[in-house]
């Protein structure tokens, strides 16, 4: 009986012992595998917030591309007509040619063409009772459609070309050998300069004086 005693025993500390062992080497592991976790944070300790921006950074979208090559960024990007861009912009035209879909024909005025004008008159422009006038001569300049030296040339070919702006006022186009001319219904006459910088939403000429206004 003793012996059966002694043998109980001795396989219930084996038991006990198993246990302990195999919760020894649980803890072990465990505390191996946070160890290695921990170091893999310190060498990239922003690996989370990495993988979150390349996940949630994006390309430019359709509409980024478009407007960042629209007509008015044409306008803006062009050194001959940065006055120009500058009334669209205080006229608040510029949402339309940057956005809209078009297209757009923008007949700017060059520097040269803008500082030829009454120098009193263009001091008062920028002033908000002179909007009106101001969002006047900008759409003077405007024209739907994309219409660029190439088609201009033909449909000349074929008769009489008149281009209305947003403001309505009525362009006449004729071509000198290989000028093309725009004259307005005051008889004022602007030859495109530069021409054809094409834009998203339309076409970019520059010309050589001021058109529609008295």
């Amino acid at each position: 009986m003793r012996l059966i005693w002694l043998f109980l025993a001795s396989v219930k500390i084996n038991l006990i012992m198993k246990s302990i062992y195999t919760l020894l080497t649980i803890f072990t592991f465990l505390a191996v595998l946070g160890s290695c976790k921990d170091d893999k944070q310190q060498d990239n300790p922003e690996g989370d917030q990495s993988t979150t921006e390349k996940v949630s950074s994006k390309g430019p979208t359709e509409e980024s591309k478009a407007r960042s090559n629209s007509v008015m960024a044409r306008v803006m990007s062009t050194s001959d007509s940065k006055t120009f861009a500058s009334y669209i912009v205080t006229s608040e035209l510029s949402g339309k040619l940057l956005s809209e879909k078009g297209p757009f024909t923008v007949l700017a005025p060059s520097e040269a063409a803008i500082k030829s004008m009454d120098e009193e008159f263009l001091k008062s422009l920028p002033r908000s009772e002179n909007k009106p006038r101001l969002i006047r001569l900008v759409q003077d300049h405007i024209i739907e459609g994309d219409h660029n030296t190439v088609s201009l040339m033909q449909s000349l070919k074929l008769g009489p070309v008149t281009l209305t702006t947003l403001s309505g006022e009525q362009l006449k186009v004729s071509s000198n050998e290989n000028d093309i001319l725009i004259t307005d219904s005051k008889g004022k006459v602007a030859k495109i300069g530069k021409s054809d910088i094409q834009g998203t939403n339309g076409v970019l000429h520059i010309v050589d004086n001021v058109l529609g206004m008295d």
